[in-house]
């Protein structure tokens, strides 16, 4: 087995953690599988969990796109998805073709980046870290369609056209302005924020 490092902010090496490593930690009974966390690129990081108000609009906003879309589409809520071998996140919502997505025994999804129509991270408390971590990370696995619902602030933050582990064009949509996704198999689908009330 391959022992992956990572340079911690202190200047000191840490073991980085693999997607067989958390498997193997959960079939083991040291990691539950209600316990929240993600693999960011080795390194687990807990997540908070979020309340009331962010499951109330990650609900409504699966909703509207499992009834918009066809069975041709994959509206995954809230699933474990295996970017690579150091990469498990949990996206509040992720759409792509039904095709594209491979599932492992365990539960996670295997999706290749370039497959995904469009990610969505619902923020409460994690804006700072969905903004910054999240979308270089996203951005480098080239996903085309980030966005970020503010439940505090009722506002969109679309991220597009990642380029060398950054997206160039970030745009803050308002509440009751209009949002549309850009993969042109999707681009039908529309909605203001201020609607899911």
């Amino acid at each position: 087995m391959t022992a992956h490092v990572l340079k911690g902010a202190d200047g000191l090496n840490r073991r980085a953690f693999s997607a067989d490593d958390i498997r193997r930690m959960t079939q083991a009974g040291i990691l539950a599988e209600t316990d929240q966390f993600e693999l960011v690129e080795g390194e687990l990081i807990e997540m908070a969990a979020e309340g009331f108000a962010h499951d109330r609009l990650k609900m409504a906003l699966g909703r509207f796109f499992i009834r918009s879309l066809s069975d041709d589409f994959y509206v995954a809520v809230e699933c474990t998805l295996e970017l690579d071998k150091l990469t498990l996140v949990e996206p509040d919502l992720m759409i792509c073709r039904d095709r594209a997505v491979t599932r492992s025994a365990d539960g996670y999804l295997a999706v290749p980046p370039s497959e995904i129509l469009l990610l969505i991270e619902v923020s409460v408390s994690s804006l700072p870290f969905d903004r910054v971590r999240k979308g270089a990370l996203y951005a480098r696995f080239g996903i085309e369609d980030y966005w970020i619902v503010d439940v505090n602030r009722r506002r969109t933050f679309v991220h597009r056209e990642p380029v060398a582990g950054l997206y160039t064009d970030i745009r803050e949509i308002a509440a009751d302005a209009e949002v549309r996704p850009s993969a042109p198999p999707l681009s039908q689908v529309a909605f203001r924020l201020d609607t899911f009330e």
